[in-house]
């Protein structure tokens, strides 16, 4: 065994598949649009608090670190909504898939999630860009494309349960998923 599956199986599991996110883009087909959103809405932001707060900052007798801090303050929305394809760019990179004879399992970058196969498990796969494809379990499946990378490196959660996973832009998503159906 692997030291990146060390502490990540159980005893008497066993490794059926495993594989990795592929051609991982800040922008692909699914996602090119809510990134444009996010950058648009960010950047209409950060325009009106420079125009609407120096006036107001100049009238008042704002010193120069004031102004600075206030207007990082008022912007750290926006930036964290660009920045947030870029961290799940950088956390697919990072990401590997596990199939085994009793769980699928994703590895983050800070965080193992995993799902117990049974019979009432969903599984359904999604065709990608350059011949790859995603796997959706569970309520991952629910998703609409855009939501797909964003399922694959935080999964679903309910409460402390995960419900959903996906494993995105693999080789073999067919495979992978008829080996989680085949339980």
């Amino acid at each position: 065994m692997n030291d990146a599956l060390k502490g990540i199986l159980n005893e008497n599991e066993t490794l059926k598949w495993t594989g990795s996110p592929e051609n991982i883009k800040l922008t692909d087909s699914a996602n090119k649009t809510k990134v444009m959103i996010y950058f648009g809405i960010a950047l209409v932001w950060v325009i009106l608090s420079i125009v609407l707060y120096i006036p107001f900052a100049l009238k008042t007798g704002t010193t120069g670190i004031q102004l600075v801090i206030v207007l990082v303050i008022m912007n750290c929305i926006p930036i964290l909504l660009v920045t947030s394809p870029i961290r799940e760019m950088l956390g697919l990179r990072k990401s590997r898939y596990y199939i085994t004879d009793k769980r699928v399992i994703v590895q983050g970058t800070d965080r193992v999630m995993s799902m117990v196969l049974n019979d009432g498990l969903r599984v359904r796969t999604e065709k990608s860009e350059g011949g790859l494809g995603h796997v959706l379990i569970g309520t991952a499946g629910d998703k609409k494309p855009s939501a797909y990378r964003v399922t694959a490196v935080y999964g679903d959660m309910d409460e402390k349960t995960v419900t959903g996973l996906a494993f995105y832009n693999i080789r073999e998503a067919e495979k992978a998923a008829s080996l989680i159906s085949s339980k």
